[in-house]
């Protein structure tokens, strides 16, 4: 869900804007949303390699995503802990 929103909002990787586009061809947008599930990957476990930074709005998402992961990798390893100690 997040990897579709930064499609929509844009992401920033070298310089350039990676979101969709009317105007380039099918192949250079599923390319972006590629990399856009990467960014989203990288942000859920909040790995931040720092090759790609969210642009306007999609930084509100990136931030929450980053919660969300934190938050989410966190209870696993608490229930996996809780399981392994029986």
């Amino acid at each position: 869900i997040f990897s579709m929103i930064y499609f929509v909002t844009g992401i920033n990787s070298l310089g350039e804007s990676i979101q969709y586009s009317f105007n380039v061809d099918f192949q250079t947008n599923i390319q972006s949303i590629l990399t856009c599930l990467y960014y989203s990957v990288v942000t859920f476990t909040t790995l931040g390699y720092g090759d790609i930074i969210p642009i306007g709005f999609s930084r509100f998402w990136a931030a929450t995503e980053a919660l969300i992961g934190s938050f989410t990798l966190a209870v696993f390893v608490v229930v996996f802990v809780k399981k392994m100690t029986r």
